[in-house]
């Protein structure tokens, strides 16, 4: 997260730093979405990057809340964690996270696509 903001402030102070508005869009275009942007896409598409097991984990998520078992175990860790209240509210904030995974990597391939199109 440090790196992600550090590359952040590099970039608007770049961005920031042309006096017309037609620079700081080419130092926009050149500096985010050239060297970060599509630099983070690439990384992706590589081997060890989680995201490559995007449907191994939405499935092992899936799994995971469809096993009443695990569910309560996890459900008694969140409790036991003060994420939640009480078990039943542990059970709910945890099916809560387990569909957020699969949200989240939903999120990030329709982002992808619309970098890929963009690319293009």
């Amino acid at each position: 997260m440090r790196a992600i903001l550090a590359d952040l402030k590099r970039v608007r102070r770049t961005v920031m730093e042309p006096k017309t508005v037609a620079t700081r869009l080419e130092a926009f275009f050149e500096e985010f979405v050239q060297q970060l942007l599509l630099k983070d896409f690439g990384s992706i598409l590589t081997v060890n990057h989680p995201y490559r097991f995007r449907d191994a984990i939405v499935d092992l998520a899936r799994r995971i809340s469809c096993t009443l078992e695990t569910m309560q175990v996890l459900a008694e860790e969140y409790t036991a964690s003060s994420m939640a209240a009480d078990i039943e509210d542990g059970r709910m904030a945890a099916a809560d996270d387990l569909l957020a995974i699969e949200s989240i990597f939903d999120q990030i391939g329709e982002k992808f696509e619309r970098i890929e199109a963009f690319r293009r």
